[in-house]
């Protein structure tokens, strides 16, 4: 069927012509649709084979520095390459200066904090999470007990943070504490 994918594409088309030339006023027929399902299926058949030709392609030329991959890394540039800007004014630039600089203008306003903005107003419309209570349980200091008992709740040698450091270490008989439970 894939050798002859050209020929049976091209008995297809001819053969939905006759039927379609039959058919001209009275609308699509079975047979016509049936024909157009087959097209259909050669037609996709057909790209799924292109698009694997064009995959063994790129495997066996892809990375290497060969002309097919400076050919393809020249298209990509071309389709890539900003030929012009617009600002919001309407103003329009093909210009390499003057669309630098507008770049760094667009990126410094938009990175700048505004000077007329309260952050009273946008808080207004974020929900709140932590309530009153929760903020008196969050500043207030917490005791060498909390801590102990956090650590004792740690597996001992587990490391909590990117540090590295296992709760053993700032207890160490936390390791024993875990060692005796399990014997």
């Amino acid at each position: 069927m894939f050798g002859s994918a050209k020929k049976k594409l091209l008995y297809l088309r001819e053969q939905l012509e006759v039927e379609r030339g039959q058919t001209l006023y009275r609308g699509p027929m079975a047979r016509e649709k049936v024909l157009m399902a087959d097209l259909s299926e050669i037609l996709a058949r057909e790209e799924a084979m292109e698009k694997q030709r064009a995959r063994v392609n790129w495997l066996l030329d892809g990375d290497k520095n060969t002309t097919f991959f400076q050919a393809k890394a020249k298209a990509r540039a071309r389709m890539n390459r900003i030929q012009s800007l617009a600002r919001p004014d309407g103003m329009r630039s093909s210009e390499q200066e003057v669309m630098e600089q507008w770049t760094a203008e667009f990126y410094q306003n938009l990175f700048t904090a505004q000077e007329q903005l309260e952050p009273d107003l946008v808080c207004q419309n974020v929900p709140r999470k932590v309530l009153d209570q929760m903020c008196e349980l969050l500043v207030r200091p917490f005791t060498e007990e909390e801590v102990r008992n956090a650590l004792f709740q740690m597996k001992p040698r587990k490391a909590p943070g990117t540090d590295g450091f296992t709760a053993s270490f700032f207890f160490p008989e936390t390791l024993g504490a875990v060692e005796t439970e399990c014997l």
